[in-house]
């Protein structure tokens, strides 16, 4: 048999064996780059629709054609390498000792790749732009952004309110140009993901004339810009480097993905470091920067302050540590140039750092407690009375009603810290007086939250938020409802009370903010399968069981800490059933267990410092209510089928924005008890 003969005379070789599994196109493996495709139906990568390439897959046979056809122009470019050699080495090297014959060569190639590898990369990214009709639907949505946009530049709030600042339609209505740096390119493309975070539920965008699901749009174009410039260390060398990766993080965060805000946060921060951004204006004119205009755009401080403001906010929420200790950001002679709520800020950034700092230490320590309790005095003090109301969030006016949400996500940060500060005195069982004032504020900083966050969500203005206002409420609404669980009444035949008598009357008013909020969580669960709205509300039912059991059985409980091990046992009932177990970051595991004769089980006497709870007093029975397993109380048949829905596991859901669930497992544990443990509780409850 004869055998076959190609041009040149040389017999083909045996076809190769593709691995099993790839799927990557003959360019892309010839490049090494990675072979993305921009959405699963496309038949050509983003990599060969930018270079113009054929999109080949390794499955079939690769067209050599087109081999030969850049071998020649790799042989033009080695041909003018050469050619501009010759004409460098025509030069008088004595007048150019920068230029040296041996090294010139391997430059101009090194420059030359580099060029053509960033120009690769702003045409990719440049591809996955949404096209000019999708792009005017979407800036043509009724969202208030600009403030949010200003701060992601990390400009002082004198500037952010400027009226010359530009609008997010002319920030956002050119797409980014191929040959712009591909940083540059990726900051556009965030900054389009962010503000699509803050749109309306996609569905009021389909409705507009959009041709492609909105998350679809939001999740390629963060995706692409994470994977092609924010992961690459590379090209992230600068202020506007730093400033991409801090953009990312704040789309982690308001996502509710919280550990890899963290994560993706603690990047940016090393990066600044190196580019020694923590040593403020004396180092300020050498810090690297792509573009000269950056310098008037971006603030250094500010963006020195935000990447530490975040980050401590970040620590605390997920018990972790925090990345830098200084308080430089918060001097006296820094401050004296911020206006009222920039001070109040960087107050509260320098009182959480020191919160953080405690915890790694001795909670208990008073005295760091009180100084730390003095310096958030100082920090409300700097916005007049009336700025601390209840936010109307019913404003007519889109303006005013952005205002009205941005002073609230700056109330609730600040309760927030108070809750910290104080939770381990809430928690303690001594009747020393010194520990009173802290109980109260725990209390009261707990209901200031949940008044908040009622009004929130109560408003119709609202379209996205950021999921860790969810969180915040989870976190109030558990304190509030141990505060009332460990309440002692006073006793029958003894004239001395304690601190908690006044919850006496507060009671029906916290338990409707806890019920209402429970409502909030069940009705997210019910139009968006949102997993963390479901595994709060089941939390909150197992609490306002024990809270009702106080009041109607005279029922006592007791909370012992577990502050060794790992933060978490899941929350599941524990000891037969007899024991809820509710996690915090940095205060560990509390236990909720019922009290037998008034000595909760594993208990020592209370002089020794325990954390015991007491009987609250007696209010009216329901007569018609049985008696209740803890965590269950009485529901109707529409949550008795959320109760059953199966869990949601697709963390990727637009409705669920990606929220992290080992953070909330380790947060709150699991909710979901087993049938026959919640069993084990009612017949002690009836027994009662």
């Amino acid at each position: 048999m004869e055998s076959q003969v190609v041009a040149g005379g040389n017999a083909p070789g045996p076809k190769r064996q593709v691995r099993r599994g790839t799927h990557s196109c003959w360019e892309c493996k010839r490049r090494k780059t990675r072979c993305i495709f921009a959405k699963p139906s496309e038949a050509v990568c983003v990599g060969c629709r930018s270079r113009r390439t054929k999109c080949i897959s390794q499955m079939f046979d690769e067209d050599l054609s087109a081999v030969r056809g850049q071998a020649d122009r790799l042989e033009r470019i080695e041909s003018l390498a050469t050619q501009i050699q010759e004409n460098v080495n025509g030069f008088n090297i004595s007048e150019y000792p920068l230029l040296s014959p041996l090294a010139t060569e391997p430059a101009l190639r090194t420059e030359l790749l580099v060029t053509n590898k960033s120009n690769e990369l702003s045409r990719a990214l440049t591809a996955v732009w949404p096209s000019q009709q999708d792009l005017e639907v979407i800036l043509s949505m009724s969202v208030e952004t600009p403030k949010l946009l200003h701060r992601v530049v990390c400009n002082p709030y004198s500037l952010c309110q400027c009226s010359s600042s530009p609008s997010p339609r002319d920030m956002l209505l050119q797409p980014p140009s191929t040959s712009s740096h591909p940083v540059s390119s990726a900051r556009k493309l965030l900054l389009l993901g962010t503000f699509m975070q803050c749109l309306q539920p996609c569905s009021a965008i389909e409705k507009a004339g959009l041709n492609i699901n909105c998350h679809d749009i939001m999740t390629r174009v963060i995706d692409t810009a994470i994977t092609l410039v924010t992961s690459n260390d590379e090209l992230v060398q600068s202020i506007e480097g730093v400033e991409c990766i801090m953009i990312e993080s704040m789309y982690h965060n308001k996502a509710g993905n919280l550990r890899r805000a963290y994560l993706t946060l603690r990047r940016a921060i090393t990066i600044a470091q190196m580019l020694h951004l923590h040593r403020g204006h004396i180092h300020s004119s050498s810090i690297a920067m792509l573009e000269p205009e950056t310098r008037a755009r971006i603030h250094l401080d500010s963006l020195w302050f935000r990447l530490i403001q975040s980050d401590r906010y970040l620590s605390s929420m997920l018990g972790l540590p925090q990345a830098w200790l200084g308080t430089g950001f918060a001097n006296q002679k820094v401050l004296e140039c911020c206006t009222p709520i920039e001070r109040m800020e960087r107050i509260d950034c320098v009182a959480t750092g020191r919160i953080l700092q405690r915890n790694d230490g001795d909670m208990q320590d008073l005295a760091k407690t009180q100084e730390i309790d003095k310096l958030l005095q100082s920090a409300s003090a700097c916005m007049p009375p009336q700025w601390w109301l209840i936010p109307d969030l019913s404003s007519s006016s889109s303006g005013n009603a952005f205002d009205e949400v941005d002073r609230l996500m700056h109330q609730l940060p600040h309760y927030f810290l108070l809750i910290q500060l104080h939770l381990p005195y809430l928690l303690n069982s001594s009747d020393d007086r010194k520990f009173d004032y802290s109980k109260i504020t725990a209390v009261n900083a707990s209901r200031d939250i949940l008044t908040r966050f009622v009004a929130f969500r109560n408003s119709q203005s609202i379209g996205a938020y950021c999921r860790g206002v969810d969180y915040l409420a989870f976190i109030a609404s558990t304190v509030l409802c141990l505060a009332h669980i460990v309440a002692r009444p006073r006793e029958v035949d003894s004239d001395r009370g304690t601190i908690f008598d006044f919850l006496a009357h507060q009671r029906p008013s916290d338990r409707g903010l806890i019920e209402r909020t429970t409502e909030y969580m069940e009705e997210a669960t019910r139009t968006s399968n949102d997993v963390t709205a479901s595994k709060i509300a089941s939390t909150f039912r197992h609490l306002l069981a024990a809270m009702e059991a106080t009041a109607t059985n005279g029922a006592s409980y007791s909370t012992i800490p577990s502050f060794g091990g790992d933060v978490g046992c899941d929350g599941q009932l524990s000891d037969c059933g007899t024991v809820l177990c509710i996690s915090i970051p940095h205060y560990g595991s509390i236990n909720v267990e019922r009290e037998a004769d008034g000595v909760a089980p594993g208990t020592t006497p209370r002089n020794e410092g325990d954390l015991t709870t007491m009987p609250t007093p007696d209010l009216p029975k329901n007569l018609d209510a049985a008696p209740l397993a803890f965590g269950q109380l009485p529901v109707d048949a529409e949550t008795q089928e959320l109760q059953s829905m199966p869990p949601w596991h697709d963390t990727n859901d637009w409705t669920l924005q990606g929220v992290d669930m080992a953070f909330l497992d380790n947060l709150m544990g699991s909710s979901f008890v087993p049938d026959d443990r919640e069993d084990i509780w009612a017949s002690e409850m009836r027994e009662e």
